[in-house]
């Protein structure tokens, strides 16, 4: 069952990176892949026969999860984060495009040295959080509960309709010649109130849909405040007291001014961060809560000099002073380590906020280049959130009575696979697709880039969007979410808040999640593949 398990989690990291590199561009949300992981596992060794032990298979599933999961988290801090370059310096962005083996390369060293540092760091707490603070680290818990199941393989069936069903559709799309948009209904305007052209893109129906659904009604509210604060609020706002610009001089303005606001406000929040840090980790100071085994410690020592010589050279490959890494990889710890205790929690990993801490700081104290803003934004949100991604494996492993050696090792195998294979994939996305289009639309990199250019754009427009954000705020409605909405294609928009409206009707919606989970990965293996036939 060895070389299986190998075998099998080298495809899956393939399949994580893979869908989540897309959806990451393609809409503002990176789902956790561990469900999806579990329910085709269970389905290849069910097809296998009985012939596999329970605890057996139980454990292998647990094992191919760990290691293969990482590629989606891998894949969404880069998608999150690395299209920021494109969005600052297009012309430099696209002449590493025009060089794939360095592109690949660039990607390849950035995410395996974040990655291996976010390893570190999750080995470094893990007995500290999962056996002293004995947080849930419920993703874990929530994938031994489906691997152990005989439920599971009806879910695995859900999952098998809902791969066929999308199939399906995009092979009747493909047979019949369908155009790839279909027209709801055309621009028009009401009393100065302009509505634009409905297109819904036929292609990426069953993928928004499915998003939608399994997001919840988490996007309900924040996105349907963008449709609506983008028609009735921006447009007017342009027309009579902006137009001296140009509607995106305009947007951009608006749009930079409620990012400015967020980071601005996330920065208020660095003492209380720090405050909160420390104290859980001067708070079980005893003996029990770090191991004392001399193999152990040995173990981490050479991890500690490997995973920071990677790191170093890499930093000074792009020509980070010494006193810029000695800022960004403790700055970087600390936030993972905060991210795990968010993540042992609520199963959160806010890798995005948590970027903007270390970016912001930076961007003032050492006047950092495009490129380094972009290397140190994609260095933080990688690190943080495989930390968070290898402590779900090793609750995983725990209650699967897997070896923690095992589970590293295949761990190390996810990681490695996926750090080789996530540049090849935003290099066929990205040239295919195009960064910036409807198709890739990048958003959590746009706003990025508009923080950080927010002194190029009209002063006035950016007070009244940051004035826009604070009562946002004030209304607990997450700004972010709500620049989706504005930022997004309509069509877009509309249909996640469709997908999540159906949800929100449906008694418990996570029993049809693995349905959803079908076509949201089906419907992202046949964009990918379009892309590159």
């Amino acid at each position: 069952m060895t070389l299986l398990n190998i075998l099998l989690t080298i495809f899956f990291s393939i399949f994580s990176t893979a869908i989540l590199s897309y959806i990451s561009m393609a809409v503002m949300i990176g789902p956790w892949i561990h469900s999806v992981i579990v329910i085709l596992c269970s389905l290849i060794f069910a097809l296998l026969g009985s012939k596999i032990a329970q605890t057996n298979r139980i454990q292998s599933i647990a094992l191919i999860t760990a290691g293969s999961s990482i590629g989606g988290i891998l894949a969404t801090g880069c998608g999150f984060a690395f299209p920021t370059l494109y969005f600052l310096n297009p012309t430099l962005f696209n002449a590493w495009l025009a060089t794939p083996y360095y592109f690949v390369a660039i990607m390849a060293g950035l995410t395996f040295s974040a990655g291996a540092l976010g390893l570190f760091i999750a080995n470094i707490f893990e007995h500290k959080l999962l056996n002293v603070d004995k947080l849930p680290f419920a993703v874990g818990e929530v994938s031994y509960k489906l691997a152990s199941i005989q439920e599971n393989l009806f879910q695995a069936y859900q999952l098998i309709a809902g791969s066929i069903a999308s199939a399906a559709y995009s092979i009747g799309l493909i047979l019949t010649h369908a155009a790839q948009r279909f027209t709801l209904f055309t621009e028009f305007s009401f009393k100065g109130i302009q509505i634009p052209t409905i297109n819904i893109p036929l292609n990426e129906f069953p993928l928004l849909l499915s998003i939608g659904f399994i997001a919840g009604t988490m996007l309900i509210v924040p996105l349907s405040i963008g449709i609506v604060s983008k028609i009735l609020l921006m447009t007017p706002a342009h027309t009579h007291f902006f137009s001296y610009l140009s509607y995106n001089d305009f947007s951009f303005a608006f749009i930079s001014g409620m990012v400015v606001h967020g980071a601005f406000m996330s920065m208020l929040e660095l003492p209380k961060f720090f405050k909160g840090v420390f104290k859980r980790l001067t708070a079980s100071s005893s003996n029990e809560s770090t191991p004392s085994s001399s193999t152990y410690t040995k173990y981490l020592t050479w991890q500690t000099a490997a995973t920071f010589c990677v790191i170093i050279a890499f930093l000074t490959w792009f020509k980070f002073s010494f006193m810029l890494q000695l800022y960004l990889i403790p700055f970087t710890m600390l936030c993972s380590y905060q991210l795990l205790v968010i993540g042992g929690e609520l199963s959160l990993a806010p890798v995005a906020r948590f970027a903007t801490f270390v970016m912001m700081p930076a961007l003032f104290i050492f006047n950092p280049d495009y490129i380094q803003l972009t290397l140190i934004s994609t260095f933080v949100e990688v690190c943080g959130g495989v930390a968070v991604d290898i402590l779900f494996g090793r609750k995983l492993g725990q209650l699967s009575s897997v070896s923690t050696k095992q589970i590293k090792q295949f761990q190390w195998l996810g990681l490695t696979v996926s750090a080789l294979s996530v540049g090849v994939i935003f290099w066929l996305l990205i040239t295919k697709l195009g960064l910036g289009s409807a198709s890739l639309i990048a958003q959590r990199s746009q706003t990025r880039a508009l923080t950080i250019q927010f002194q190029n754009f009209d002063f006035y427009a950016m007070i009244f969007g940051a004035l826009f954000g604070a009562i946002l705020k004030d209304f607990k409605v997450s700004p972010i979410m709500v620049l989706g909405g504005i930022l997004m294609p309509l069509e877009w928009a509309l249909l996640l808040v469709i997908g999540g409206t159906a949800a929100s009707l449906c008694k418990k919606p996570e029993e049809y999640h693995p349905f959803w989970s079908g076509v949201f990965a089906v419907n992202s293996i046949v964009t990918i593949l379009r892309a590159i036939f």
